[in-house]
């Protein structure tokens, strides 16, 4: 993970959420760098002549005008300038805010350094995990490089958990994960489901590279405890982006924060 990529725009939670991703950043030493989001659907609607906003205090109309459109934007963007600066003047981080009229969808190669190597972005989306969107991922989900699922308020990591059920990718996983924990001098734990078909090779993957005592095959149900029972200590479950855990919003959901592996 070198740089953190987090999107947002004038419909997003706003500074909390800016302020947390930009904390998160800074504590793991990557750079963070922020895409702000200029709805041009909205755009198109205030230059429509029957265009009309309704105000949420009074419920009264008015006319929709690109130009006062264009001003609540700019307040927008200089608001989150101002997140990023204040955070950077008290922990040290490097940042980055871009405006953009196209979102992650649009993205199908992964930026590079002045080495032509691959910057490795990391997707983070900062929200408390819903059961529809997590089991939605797969669909609408582009980014090239890994994506993380955040919670509001989470602590520093204490473990990293590997759940590994895509016997392709098991191997570039592993060491994915083996690196982040070295780095981060954290525990880690594999964790196997119990009934695949794949298991004793998945089992033989993990042990050429990781002692076997760091192993645990567990079932959903096991999987879903485990990962309720350890949310007074925080920690990171990493999977892979096609992981059939995807498809069961309720086990997801549990977690403390999800890192999902290309």
């Amino acid at each position: 993970m070198k740089r953190i990529v987090y999107y947002l725009d004038s419909s997003h939670r706003g500074i909390t959420a800016l302020e947390q991703a930009a904390s998160f950043a800074a504590q793991h030493k990557v750079e963070l760098k922020a895409v702000f989001i200029e709805d041009q659907n909205l755009m198109r609607c205030a230059e429509l002549p029957f265009g009309r906003e309704i105000s949420l205090m009074t419920g009264r109309s008015r006319p929709l005008r690109a130009d006062s459109i264009r001003r609540q934007l700019r307040l927008a963007h200089n608001r989150f300038r101002g997140c990023l600066e204040e955070v950077a003047r008290h922990q040290s981080l490097h940042w980055s805010l871009e405006v953009s009229q196209t979102t992650y969808d649009d993205q199908s190669e992964p930026d590079v350094d002045e080495n032509g190597e691959s910057v490795h972005d990391v997707l983070l989306l900062t929200d408390l995990f819903d059961e529809s969107l997590v089991a939605g991922l797969p669909g609408w989900i582009k980014f090239p490089g890994a994506v993380m699922l955040l919670r509001q308020g989470v602590n520093p990591f204490r473990q990293l958990l590997l759940y590994c059920d895509q016997p392709d990718v098991a191997p570039r996983h592993i060491e994915a994960a083996l690196r982040l924990a070295d780095r981060e001098h954290l525990p880690l734990q594999f964790l196997l489901p119990a009934q695949s078909d794949s298991l004793q090779l998945l089992r033989t993957c993990i042990e050429n590279r990781a002692p076997a005592r760091t192993i645990q095959e567990v079932s959903e149900w096991q999987l879903r405890n485990l990962l309720t029972l350890t949310e007074g200590q925080p920690y990171l479950l990493l999977l892979s982006k096609d992981s059939c855990l995807l498809h069961e919003g309720a086990v997801v959901k549990s977690a403390n924060a999800c890192l999902l592996l290309p």
